[in-house]
């Protein structure tokens, strides 16, 4: 597969790691692993989907799914969104999956919004009435704020703003234009990043590179998760 022998040396979540990107379940994982790829490491941050375990005083929330929300620094444990309810667990009754909560439609209308906007555009968000410059530091406070529970990391944010030419930017022209081979390099230039992005837009922005039979043959992997949805 294609993304099965790539690893990408990046800062994430705060540290520098190796990023692997695998076989795509449900929405996306990335599988961490650290300098000497001896182990396999997944972190707790928000937005990461989590099991829950050995509770004795709420023993009814053990063996459910949760999404983690914040960290509580003061008591040392985690706020976990459940299905009815929300719960503060501590660390070690929390095993991490390998995937992320997956956008809404309005979380998705605000990423498109954000990610428009060039680095020093000021743009707004409508409905939460909010006016920002893209690439200040105000900006990037509230899209890790925001976006961090989807699955956005400071790789993600340096990458959108490494260069003028916004990357996601060129490659969706690259897609409207039916420019896919073009489109496909680029891909195989930032995976990871491009493919959390399509996964973003998805139901607003429409992917028509999933439709071109060399991209399905080439990247089965993506081909599988986003296809079908588009």
């Amino acid at each position: 597969m294609f993304f099965s022998n790539i690893r990408y040396k990046q800062i994430y979540f705060g540290g520098e790691r190796f990023i692997n990107s695998e076989l795509f379940h449900n929405f996306f994982f990335y599988t961490i692993q650290t300098k000497n790829m001896a182990s396999t490491r997944i972190e707790l941050s928000p937005g990461r989907i989590v099991s829950i375990h050995g509770l004795v005083n709420n023993p009814q929330y053990n063996t459910l799914t949760g999404i983690l929300v914040d960290f509580h620094t003061d008591t040392g444990r985690w706020i976990v969104r459940l299905r009815e309810t929300c719960i503060r667990v501590n660390c070690k009754n929390i095993t991490a999956t390998d995937r992320f909560a997956k956008p809404n439609a309005t979380i998705t209308h605000r990423w498109i919004c954000i990610s428009r906007a060039s680095r020093g555009c000021k743009f707004k968000i409508d409905d939460i009435d909010c006016t920002l410059t893209a690439g200040n530091d105000e900006h990037k406070i509230f899209v890790m704020e925001n976006f961090a529970m989807y699955g956005m990391c400071e790789y993600f944010y340096n990458t959108m703003y490494d260069n003028d030419e916004n990357i996601h930017i060129k490659y969706e022209t690259l897609c409207i234009e039916n420019k896919f081979e073009k489109a496909m390099k680029l891909l195989e230039q930032n995976p990871v990043f491009l493919i959390w992005h399509m996964m973003m837009t998805i139901g607003q922005f429409h992917w028509s590179i999933v439709e071109y039979l060399p991209f399905k043959n080439r990247y089965p992997d993506i081909y599988n998760t986003i296809g079908i949805i588009v």
